[in-house]
């Protein structure tokens, strides 16, 4: 077992794979590693990194939450949701989505309606749903894709039911749209 010094002084004692200190349910990096020779390494699914997924963490501060939008064809409705959480989160959560069976790009009536309040997701690409994507997030929010969403103890699951934008008009997608914005806000605001 190691010491490390986590925020506030204290020290706790941990397993190399354990880093993580839980105090008032709230998740602290190490701020600084002793013995083991791992100053500044980061800790991950059990193993010690360099970093950790895509720089998720850093030493001494607030674990950063990760937030995974899934929808069926990751073009429309999961792509709303995903561009609000990084608009309204201002750096402050990581944000993935993908979906279970992608289309080839994003709905064009859903960029425009995005373009609308001035939020860009012309450029995303839809993805693939895949298991590494569930397991690095701490929220997964699916939106009609059902059982397909592999399932993993200690994370957050909601289901939003939504209608799927796919071949409705402006009209329609701008209600789908503010609906999701209001979802956002309300998750947002539970998890920072």
């Amino acid at each position: 077992m190691y010491t490390y010094r986590i925020l506030g002084g204290k020290e706790k004692f941990f397993h190399l794979y354990s880093a993580f200190y839980n105090a008032s349910s709230d998740y602290y990096m190490a701020s600084k590693c002793y013995e083991a020779k791992v100053v500044g390494a980061l800790f991950c699914n059990g193993s010690a990194r360099n970093n950790c997924g895509r720089n998720r963490f850093q030493c001494g501060s607030r674990i950063m939450k990760t937030v995974l939008f899934v929808c069926v064809h990751n073009a429309g409705r999961s792509q709303m949701a995903a561009g609000f959480m990084k608009e309204l989160g201002a750096g402050k959560v990581e944000v993935l989505s993908a979906g279970s069976a992608p289309k080839d790009s994003i709905n064009p009536v859903a960029v425009e309606a995005m373009a609308e309040v001035g939020i860009d997701i012309a450029n995303n690409k839809p993805k693939i749903l895949t298991n590494e994507a569930v397991i690095e997030s701490d929220v997964v929010i699916t939106m009609g894709c059902g059982d397909t969403c592999p399932f993993y103890p200690g994370k957050r699951y909601e289901d939003w039911v939504l209608e799927d934008p796919a071949g409705k008009g402006i009209e329609t997608v701008r209600l789908i749209r503010d609906e999701i914005k209001s979802r956002v806000e309300n998750l947002l605001s539970e998890i920072i």
